[in-house]
């Protein structure tokens, strides 16, 4: 509710400021634009305050920072989409109605500057007690009124092995599935499969959500690693590359090094949200996914997230049977979706799938009853089992409901909101343990109950031990006091001397670590921080240096082409990789990398930057990658922009690393129109590939009134076709005969309901060739 009254109050002070200086204040165009700068700063924090505190509950969280600086591939985000632009088109009205109030219309008496102080007040107060600003400021004064320098007392990370382990692990998170689902009074009904072996379990049932454990990989990393999700974030908020406290020592990690092959089966695509970046750190050997399952086209398996829980529960009892069978000693994680906010999904076969609650049906609510059914057939199986007697099931939830659950959460919000924990197996005493602890401890008390140690990072075993919830006071608040050293076991080293990149493997690394090209590595006075490009963000790197304030030092490998629009002409056309070092506004230098493999060293000197300098340079790196101009006589689509020589072109989708696809869904054909017209006679070079249906299928080529036909392979080939020209032509059209609507290569969403495009020919290169004799007409 604090929230919600600073939401007002930041609206009434913007309707102050913008009313109190039209109508009552003398004027001053330095102090409107002043007014109008803060007013519309405020109103676009208020909206995506809004827009995050429908989906988190929590404002500007963890989760938020977090997911905007990774990657949305394989994720669902029809659901962000209606009120995003709700949020976009009201702070767009506002904005219109603020400037229109400032600078348009009557102005009535205008006597005082007294009020014109009053509106620049008001103007300042807006933006000061905006719930966004003030979330992140309190959280940041949070960590400095509160004594974090004690971290290193509470926070485990023993080198540890369970002797001589003689239980396997089932772990399964459910999503969403919170305790509070349990409470038969107000959820009548609601999980009677799932209660019968709750009944049965150790039942934890005062498992509180900590910061930062409130979204899915957060859930997952808090119940392995015991600690939060606090993720440093680079110079422009783009991805660091995630390496995910590397050198802590998380469950996985114990459960391999005592013998364990490692499993995690999930749904949806492991690349969201970087979740399988996180088991390639921490000892999850084996993952099984939406990409992994094949089953990426098969629609009839698939929600808007990925495989339906009771596919993936399928998956994984085969997978059971088969390691049990073979003596293998395992862990097994797995992890559902059809609860995912905000109305859940149906699995095919479920016989629970209608749940009503005040007479009327929610769809959330019925998720949870199929799914629950799934998850106990699950149970059941492997219960019922031969090698049930020397299997631990272990049964919680990754976090809480999203408030975007709809309706469901009305009803929980109504309850002790609590995390779901409960553990079955041969040795597992059954009953209710009341003590307060959180998700951090859930890793620790799994591993105590396989026989090993009794804590891992800030986790503590609730079978044997006290939660740090519990014995350290306002425990929440402490969490935001250490988020600084927590950000530091992030992996990302505080000092770069030298570095080694490897081109064919196109790897860079330095400190022991190796990060994938191409990379940015940002160097700050005690952190280094490596930016990569995963395709999933807005801007590209060259655009994100953009953001780097004068003299800050910094690494870039990319191809030569990227830096060489900025810093050296020469190199402009050249896909070979180079490596860029310097300081902003200072010395630049670019190596070009010959072999594959270079060693080399940090070398940029301190030498005085030049404001001028830097300004230009930052200017030329914001430019948008479509706008860039080449000189050459080729068109190369892996390149940023086009050569100079075009005029206009259409039919093109975005570009990759080879090339660029056409997409029939902007132009039935790809045209390139050239600035003049063609030679008398010349030769078209075309380098292409096909796709689908248009596979080694005829596509027409035309210039002026002739048409030609080339076959393209699946992988790129090189054709070369002969034409006359005449005083006017200089259109090229290529034709696809079957453009197919796809998913390939998408960067942004699940593979079910991503951007399609409309792929045939996937151009590579085009060049024009005069025949010897013959010049081009200006």
């Amino acid at each position: 509710m604090e929230s919600f009254s600073l939401l007002m109050l930041s609206a009434c002070c913007i309707f102050c400021a913008t009313a109190v200086y039209r109508y009552k204040s003398q004027q001053n165009a330095y102090i409107s634009v002043f007014i109008f700068v803060l007013t519309v700063v405020s109103v676009l924090l208020d909206g995506f305050w809004v827009v995050c505190q429908y989906f988190t509950g929590d404002g500007v969280n963890e989760s938020v920072l977090y997911t905007l600086t990774t990657t949305m591939e394989g994720g669902e985000i029809n659901d962000y989409i209606f009120p995003s632009i709700l949020a976009i088109l009201f702070c767009v009205v506002t904005i219109i109605v603020i400037h229109r109030i400032l600078f348009h219309g009557d102005s009535g008496k205008k006597q005082s500057w007294t009020y014109a102080f009053l509106a620049t007040c008001c103007s300042v107060l807006a933006l000061l007690i905006s719930p966004a600003f003030s979330q992140i400021s309190r959280n940041t004064l949070l960590a400095e009124k509160i004594d974090g320098s004690d971290f290193n007392e509470y926070f485990i990370n023993e080198i540890s092995q369970i002797e001589k382990p003689k239980f396997n692990l089932v772990y399964i998170y459910g999503e969403s599935l919170e305790r509070t689902y349990f409470n038969n009074d107000v959820f009548p009904d609601l999980l009677p499969d799932l209660n019968m072996f709750r009944e049965k379990s150790m039942d934890f049932s005062d498992t509180l959500q900590m910061p930062a454990t409130d979204f899915t990989i957060a859930g997952i990393v808090a119940s392995q690693c015991g600690l939060p999700l606090f993720k440093p974030t680079a110079f422009n908020g783009q991805n660091t590359a995630s390496s995910f406290y590397p050198e802590s020592h998380c469950l996985g990690d114990i459960l391999s090094a005592s013998g364990y092959e490692t499993y995690f089966y999930q749904g949806a695509n492991l690349h969201f949200a970087d979740k399988d970046a996180f088991f390639k750190v921490h000892g999850i050997k084996h993952v099984w996914g939406l990409t992994e399952s094949g089953l990426q086209d098969n629609f009839d398996v698939q929600n808007n997230w990925g495989l339906y829980d009771n596919v993936v529960l399928d998956k994984a009892w085969s997978k059971f049977s088969e390691l049990s069978a073979s003596g293998q000693r395992f862990a097994l994680f797995t992890l559902t979706v059809d609860t995912h906010p905000p109305k859940g999904y149906i699995s095919p076969g479920c016989s629970k799938k209608n749940y009503q609650i005040d007479g009327r049906s929610v769809e959330a609510l019925s998720a949870v009853l199929c799914s629950q059914e799934d998850i106990a057939r699950f149970v059941e199986r492997i219960q019922s089992s031969p090698w049930a007697r020397n299997t631990i099931i272990v049964l919680s939830s990754d976090h809480l409901a999203m408030p975007s659950t709809a309706v469901s959460v009305d009803y929980l919000n109504k309850l002790e909101r609590r995390d779901l924990f409960f553990v079955l197996g041969p040795q597992v005493k059954p009953g209710v343990k009341a003590q307060p602890r959180t998700t951090l401890d859930n890793g620790a008390t799994v591993l105590d109950l396989l026989g090993g140690g009794t804590k891992i990072g800030l986790g503590r075993s609730s079978a044997s031990e006290k939660s740090l919830a519990e014995s350290v006071p306002d425990f929440k608040n402490k969490l935001y006091a250490w988020g600084d050293s927590i950000r530091n076991l992030w992996g990302t080293p505080n000092h770069i001397d030298r570095f080694t990149v490897n081109t064919r493997e196109k790897t860079f690394s330095f400190s022991g670590r190796t990060y994938p090209l191409p990379i940015v590595i940002d160097i700050k006075k005690d952190q280094v921080l490596p930016v990569i490009d995963d395709a999933s963000q807005d801007i590209s790197l060259r655009q994100s240096l953009a953001y780097l304030s004068e003299g800050e030092k910094f690494i870039w490998v990319d191809k030569c082409f990227h830096p060489g629009t900025v810093w050296m002409n020469s190199l402009v056309l050249s896909e070979a990789w180079c490596v860029t070092q310097g300081r902003a506004g200072g010395n630049i230098v670019v190596k070009k990398i010959d072999g594959e493999k270079y060693d080399g060293k940090v070398n940029i000197d301190d030498t005085p930057t030049n404001n001028a300098r830097y300004q230009r340079e930052q200017a030329l790196l914001k430019v948008n990658p479509e706008d860039i101009r080449y000189t050459s006589d080729t068109f190369k689509f892996a390149q940023d922009g086009r050569p100079d020589f075009i005029e206009n072109m259409m039919g093109i989708g975005r570009q990759e690393p080879w090339g660029r696809w056409s997409d029939a869904l902007t132009s039935p054909m790809v045209m390139l129109l050239y600035k003049s017209p063609f030679p008398q006679k010349f030769d078209v070079e075309i380098e292409a590939k096909a796709y689908g249906k248009n596979i080694n299928t005829p596509i027409a080529i035309t210039i002026g009134d002739q048409t030609q036909y080339a076959k393209f392979g699946e992988n790129p080939t090189r054709v070369t076709l002969h034409y006359t020209g005449d005083m006017y032509s200089r259109l090229i059209t290529l034709t696809p005969p079957e453009p197919t609507l796809s998913r390939e290569g998408s960067i942004l969403g699940q593979s079910f309901t991503s951007p399609v495009r409309k792929l045939g020919i996937g151009l590579v290169e085009i060049k024009i060739v005069p025949v010897a004799g013959t010049a081009e007409r200006k």
